[in-house]
């Protein structure tokens, strides 16, 4: 598939090594108990002396933390970065404002509470109260999830503008990585949905283009 304009740019200007660091720290991500070095070499069909010069950077900032049996998980500093992330939301410091209300929500509940938002195609865990109960959810700030996944998604998801929604989906169906319902947002499909340049998705707005004539005029205009 050719590449649009943009995502040509951003391939153009992109510095492999970064692309490999965020892969290791993406993999991390997902493995609450680590992975060891052997895992990460096999997962992300890597050079071993590359995996590992990573994950030695990355420990030197306390962005990636060792464990006595030799696996790695993520550090501390990213919870640092992840905190001052969140707070930027339309210059609102959203969990400061949040963290109050939480906590007393969690106090009369006994159950943990969040605030949450949808960033770049997930579910971005901006603030967190731990509940008392033994088996209440646990989340960290920073967090990302599914948008499909809990009741939270399904709330923001069901109360998103209409165009914005079918992006979603669009994307979810026209990724290059599938049917999906976590689309990567970095191939070319999901770029091009973004930027409303995808030839295969034809954005319009249903409450002013009702007419037959209407119709016609987006069907010519669809490359088959």
């Amino acid at each position: 598939m050719p590449m649009t304009g943009l995502a040509a740019a951003t391939a153009k200007h992109r510095i492999p090594v970064i692309d490999r660091m965020m892969d290791v720290l993406a993999l991390l991500e997902r493995r609450n108990d680590g992975a060891s070095i052997r895992e990460l070499v096999e997962r992300l069909d890597l050079p071993r002396t590359t995996v590992y010069r990573i994950l030695n950077t990355l420990q030197l900032h306390d962005m990636v933390r060792r464990t006595a049996g030799g696996d790695y998980r993520l550090g501390p500093r990213l919870l640092a970065l992840a905190a001052r992330a969140a707070a930027d939301i339309g210059g609102v410091d959203l969990p400061v404002l949040a963290r109050p209300h939480l906590e007393r929500l969690s106090a009369a509940t006994g159950e943990a509470c969040k605030v949450s938002v949808i960033d770049d195609g997930a579910l971005l865990v901006c603030a967190v109260s731990e509940g008392k109960r033994e088996y209440a959810l646990t989340v960290v700030p920073g967090q990302r999830l599914p948008l499909h996944a809990g009741a939270a998604g399904k709330v923001l998801l069901a109360h998103l503008p209409a165009k914005e929604l079918a992006r979603i989906l669009a994307k979810s169906v026209n990724c290059e990585h599938g049917p999906t319902a976590t689309p990567d947002n970095t191939c070319h499909a999901c770029v091009a949905i973004s930027a409303g340049s995808s030839l295969d998705v034809i954005e319009m707005d249903a409450a002013s283009q009702r007419g037959i004539d209407d119709i016609r005029e987006i069907r010519d205009r669809v490359v088959l």
